[in-house]
């Protein structure tokens, strides 16, 4: 089948779509994924030319090429030399991929600019891509990447025959609960990073919360007690930092210290904000003594500010960040930090899943799996400035 043609009925829709805030070429994305998804197109079917879908669409070259890239990219559409843009059969059963020799494994990814996951989803990928390799050459791993705020729509995947899904923020969260729903019933899922809502995945999850209980805890038994948590707002990165603020909450409650809503700090989303967030904190007659930091993407404000108010690390302020990012390692001194498992999140979730689908099928119990922090101790503790304390371990 080739088409070019809409009806009048959809051709007002599509131009009053390609007037409002959509960008153009998403627009054309969602119309033609919906056609092919549809059915209205089989394998080997040519769809119209970039010149047919400018005239269909009313717009120029660049949103058409620019959807049929994506398109490309997701496995909906292939190029052919000579036959133009031919379509794929991209929503293939699970059962009509068992005879392929390669197994297609798909790795969906969160990521946003404003929050820690990109440095998470490097260490994620990384640790998935090692995972890959010990699975043998049986099994490719293809990684897509959705960025918060973008259409739902676009989270469409090439045929598989296992899904992975790391939801860092509320956004991807959403998302992906949508995507797992729609595969549970052909492929074996797995979700990384943290605990979704949804029967039949496998989970193997961060225990955000008793990694921040310990961080806060250890802070406690150099005998701090005017502590502060450095978090991020609710719109940034959500579950993490939600079950890290909980932690820190039952660390002051068991040491028998008040919790205020004083004793967190919301900074800011902008670099120039959360820096002046916290140096005003650090410049306060009566600032803490000790910082738990409840994500990588405010270490580096931390220390910008820290020197920015000439405080010294550990004499006069003990800090604890969660994430071992590279600004941490690098200070000096290092930061003591809560370093998530990752590598060791991969490695159980890509085992998991090979599993599965050497055993014939999702219908393998899935698994619910919480996995520690560790508290890597460096030079950034120390007792309260002038009181003497030592540490008191066990």
């Amino acid at each position: 089948m080739t088409a070019n043609t809409a009806t009048n009925e959809d051709s007002a829709t599509i131009a009053e779509s390609l007037k409002g805030r959509s960008l153009k070429y998403e627009v054309i994305y969602r119309a033609l994924k919906q056609e092919i998804d549809g059915g209205e197109f089989g394998e080997g079917d040519t769809l119209a030319s970039e010149a047919q879908l400018c005239e269909r669409f009313d717009v120029s070259r660049g949103p058409v090429r620019q959807a049929l890239a994506e398109l490309e990219r997701q496995g909906w559409i292939r190029r052919q030399a000579g036959k133009g843009t031919v379509v794929r059969a991209s929503h293939m059963r699970r059962d009509e991929l068992v005879g392929t020799t390669v197994k297609q494994l798909v790795a969906v990814i969160n990521t946003s600019v404003l929050s820690p996951a990109n440095f998470l989803a490097f260490e994620l990928v990384e640790g998935l891509n090692r995972a890959a390799e010990g699975a043998g050459e049986r099994y490719r791993l293809n990684f897509q990447f959705h960025r918060q705020g973008y259409s739902h729509d676009s989270l469409s995947l090439p045929p598989c025959h296992g899904l992975l899904i790391a939801p860092f923020t509320f956004d991807g969260m959403r998302s992906f609960q949508q995507l797992a729903e729609r595969h549970i019933p052909h492929v074996p899922v797995v979700s990384l990073y943290n605990q979704v809502q949804l029967d039949h995945v496998a989970q193997f999850y961060v225990d955000h919360e008793t990694g921040m209980f310990e961080a806060t805890d250890f802070l406690i038994r150099y005998g701090h007690k005017r502590l502060v948590m450095l978090s991020e707002p609710a719109i940034s990165p959500g579950p993490a930092v939600l079950k890290r603020e909980a932690g820190y909450r039952k660390a002051l409650e068991a040491a028998g210290l008040p919790y205020t809503p004083q004793t967190i700090v919301k900074v800011g989303l902008e670099p120039v904000m959360r820096n002046t967030i916290i140096e005003h904190l650090l410049r306060r007659p009566d600032r803490p003594t000790g910082l738990v930091v409840a994500g990588g993407v405010i270490t580096r404000a931390v220390i910008q500010a820290i020197r920015e108010v000439g405080l010294r690390v550990p004499q006069d302020l003990s800090v604890v960040a969660f994430d071992d990012t590279p600004e941490a390692a690098m200070n000096d001194p290092q930061f003591t930090v809560v370093r998530v498992p990752l590598r060791r999140i991969a490695q159980l979730g890509m085992e998991w899943l090979v599993e599965a689908i050497e055993g014939n099928g999702s219908n393998r119990p899935a698994v619910s799996m919480p996995l520690k922090p560790e508290l890597i101790v460096r030079q950034s503790c120390g007792p309260v400035p002038g009181n003497g304390n030592e540490i008191k371990v066990g």
